[in-house]
């Protein structure tokens, strides 16, 4: 049997289990088919594109090699497209980053185009 308990999930003769408050699919968030380049939203207006290459670089690259991270900005919103070697590792960037939080915001983490990468639309 279960009990919720504030939020909580009690077990007869178990630990209590957090149970997240918002389950999304990774379905839900995978806005285009799968590819090698995935798009970081929702990251807030920094003056120094070199610090947040920096701390992009470091915390996405545990996912995967990163071949490139290109910083898009436009009035005050910023996109991060990172194109990893391996279709394998952007998924596991998506599935880890989205919905984690980033300097007071909450990432959304999704697949982009590689055509529209190369060709240089940034635009959706």
């Amino acid at each position: 049997y279960q009990r919720r308990v504030r939020g909580m999930i009690k077990r007869p003769n178990r630990h209590i289990v957090s149970t997240p408050t918002r389950v999304t699919t990774f379905a839900q968030y995978t806005m285009h088919d799968k590819s090698r380049v995935v798009v970081l939203r929702n990251i807030g207006v920094d003056d120094n594109d070199e610090d947040l290459r920096k701390d992009v670089s470091s915390e996405c690259s545990k996912y995967g090699e990163l071949e490139s991270i290109e910083i898009y900005k436009l009035d005050n919103m910023v996109k991060v497209f990172l194109v990893y070697s391996k279709e394998e590792s952007a998924e596991r960037a998506i599935q880890s980053l989205n919905g984690r939080w980033f300097g007071r915001r909450q990432l959304r983490v999704e697949y982009y185009s590689e055509d529209k990468f190369h060709q240089g639309d940034y635009s959706n």
